[in-house]
């Protein structure tokens, strides 16, 4: 997606779409959600510039992409409701029950001991 930046493949895309190749940002989980949604996205209007048409993933490597941006839906879906203004500590706990229905793995970071959350609150709903 890099190679979409370039001056001459930003003229290119912008005559098949307005949209632009997005940039990881390492940080933020929501930029793996924002780079696989923009690829999904742009793919068929990247298609057209020429010289990234050969770095495109293609088969096998590019349903794992739309698999994977399929999977993600639920997590980003989760972030954006836990961002919203007038959010009670027990829809925060519902949502965090329905990432461990979605994700069992979540479970451990998910907890109240986890390392990154310690809130005696958020023990018992």
């Amino acid at each position: 997606m890099t190679s979409l930046w370039l001056p001459n493949n930003v003229t290119q895309l912008a005559l098949h779409t307005h949209l632009l190749a997005e940039i990881s940002n390492a940080t933020r989980w929501s930029s793996v959600w924002k780079l696989v949604d923009k690829y999904v996205s742009i793919r068929d209007e990247a298609n057209y510039v020429t010289a990234v048409e050969d770095l495109l993933p293609r088969g096998s490597t590019h349903h794992r992409i739309l698999a994977l941006h399929e999977k993600l839906k639920g997590p980003n879906s989760v972030c954006e409701k836990l961002q919203q203004p007038k959010r009670t500590l027990v829809e925060v706990h519902a949502l965090f029950d329905a990432c461990i229905k979605m994700s069992p793995g979540m479970s451990d970071y998910l907890a109240a001991e986890a390392n990154i959350v310690y809130w005696s609150v958020l023990k018992d709903p």
